[in-house]
């Protein structure tokens, strides 16, 4: 992960994409974030990068998620997430 930066977010309807500064996009299931899942798209739109591109906040509800965690696969605390073999 040496060097990445989040440069953007965007949202479909089942995931969230952490654009980064070389190019590449992360993909999460927005399943694995039921905060974000509650929040309206203009609510989930006011969101501003911390720690130089190294996570996302949205002040509003004091809640972060970070690029490391997306990339290790650490879904939100409580958010239920379907086991695949």
């Amino acid at each position: 992960m040496s060097g990445s930066k989040i440069v953007g977010i965007t949202f479909s309807e089942s995931h969230l994409q952490a654009l980064l500064e070389d190019r590449r996009i992360v993909s999460t299931p927005l399943a694995w974030y039921p905060t974000l899942v509650r929040l309206s798209a203009k609510e989930r739109g006011a969101y501003h990068l911390i720690g130089a591109g190294r996570g996302v906040e949205w002040e509003s509800i004091d809640y972060q998620i970070s690029l490391e965690g997306m990339l290790r696969g650490i879904p939100e605390a409580g958010a239920i997430v379907p086991v695949t073999n």
